[in-house]
């Protein structure tokens, strides 16, 4: 598995190339404050979306193991 640099570095590529699609990443040296808040604004929406998907990954994966309850070993629902 890639360390957090590895992957801190894949993901801003990914997030760079996607941001330049749509036109939000602001040509070297224009760096307009209305460029920044877009960028901004974007790079928080794409953060929300992947810890969202992350997230429904982890608790879909703990869906499928069963529960107990801690204090009378009862199965239980997730």
């Amino acid at each position: 598995m890639a360390d957090h640099n590895q992957l801190r570095a894949r993901l801003a590529a990914v997030v760079r190339e996607f941001l330049a699609e749509e036109g939000l990443l602001a040509p070297p040296g224009q760096g307009a404050p209305s460029r920044f808040e877009a960028l901004e604004d974007a790079a928080d929406e794409v953060g929300d979306a992947l810890t969202r998907e992350l997230l429904e990954q982890e608790l879909a994966a703990e869906a499928e193991v069963e529960c107990h309850c801690p204090t009378c070993g009862a199965a239980g629902l997730r």
